[in-house]
């Protein structure tokens, strides 16, 4: 089993990832990735919507594969077990797959409510060990959700659906886009309201 500070720099990159560039989340479940780390340009194996695609990751995104690379090639590094893998995020128990939702659900669960966009209850306790119930306040729905509304109403709901590879405009308008965000907004953690709430109550990822 690889070491518990090294899956921790791993998840942290994943997730800085998914937050630099919400297309990104649509991939999840892509079989493999190819990327060109000098022009970002990343190629999809088994997209969204079954099909092979070419993404771009933002200048952020770069910059967190750059770092990922970097710890894999240190002389000092623990995360020899993933140097072998096909996959840029492998899977801490196998690493011949790549990660999936599951993958990184507990980590998100306790990073969320660290950051105050999640809360806990306390399910029993026995001496010094606890263990809680996690609920997330800000999913990777709600991210995918406020990057198309905010990416649809400056470039029109057609480009945000060919952004997120969606199968048709109308599966963006009916689940990701509305016009009037204010009506769907609601108070973040910094009191701002700029995260557009999900329409339907759905899963997490």
């Amino acid at each position: 089993m690889p070491p518990k500070n090294c899956c921790i720099a791993f998840n942290l990159r994943f997730i800085s990832l998914i937050v630099s560039s919400a297309t990104i989340t649509e991939q999840l479940r892509c079989t493999g990735w190819i990327v060109n780390l000098n022009t970002g340009e990343v190629y999809l194996r088994d997209s969204k919507d079954r099909s092979d695609a070419t993404v771009y990751l933002t200048e952020e995104g770069i910059a967190v594969l750059k770092k990922l690379q970097e710890l894999l090639t240190s002389d000092n590094t623990n995360a020899s077990w993933a140097i072998g893998s096909m996959y840029i995020f492998p899977r801490r128990t196998d690493p011949t797959k790549h990660v999936n939702f599951n993958s990184y659900r507990k980590f998100t669960e306790k990073f969320n409510y660290k950051l105050g966009l999640g809360e806990r209850t306390l399910v029993r306790a026995k001496k010094t060990r606890k263990l809680y119930k996690y609920k997330n306040h800000f999913t990777m729905k709600h991210l995918r959700k406020t990057f198309v509304t905010a990416f649809g109403n400056t470039y029109g709901v057609q480009a945000a659906s060919e952004r997120m590879r969606h199968s048709s405009v109308k599966v963006t308008k009916d689940h990701y886009f509305t016009a009037d965000a204010k009506k769907y907004k609601v108070k973040s953690l910094y009191g701002a309201d700029n995260v557009v709430q999900l329409k339907k109550v759905g899963t997490n990822d």
